[in-house]
């Protein structure tokens, strides 16, 4: 089964911005070791699902989501670009075709808007490394049905 996150990702894959699912885009956590066995690049992004999500109870098919994407890398002005290049592709989009997101209700849900709280913010450096990281908040409205 497919996450919302990881239908995101693919989304963002997608996009040909130089973000590859497994490479250099992580969804959840950056691992530890890539599945080749080799050490992910300092230059990366991973996304995090933030704060859970909120209901409607008057719109029953409609549910927002909070998505956190973090950029990673050794040198500050490529951390900051890799944000801001995802912030000019995420913020502001609607109506959004995603790769299928399974819900409970077994229909798919479709992001109706995307924006961001705010711009991205460098979160400093990696305590104990030398990786710098930005960090931007998105909110995702999503609603049960087709792209209309």
């Amino acid at each position: 089964m497919t996450t919302r996150l990881e239908s995101f990702a693919q989304w963002l894959e997608n996009q040909a911005v130089g973000f590859t699912i497994g490479t250099n885009l992580f969804v959840g956590f950056i691992p530890p070791k890539r599945p080749d066995g080799t050490d992910p690049p300092a230059r990366c992004v991973t996304l995090l699902e933030n704060a859970g999500g909120a209901i409607d109870i008057n719109l029953r098919d409609r549910v927002d989501k909070a998505i956190q994407v973090l950029t990673r890398a050794e040198n500050y002005d490529e951390a900051h670009a890799d944000a801001l290049t995802i912030f000019d592709l995420i913020h502001g989009t609607q109506g959004l075709s995603l790769p299928e997101w399974e819900a409970a209700s077994g229909m798919t849900y479709v992001a109706m808007l995307l924006f961001a709280y705010g711009v991205p913010m460098s979160l400093g450096r990696e305590e104990g490394s030398s990786f710098f990281f930005f960090s931007t908040n998105y909110k995702v409205m999503m609603r049960n049905g087709p792209v209309h």
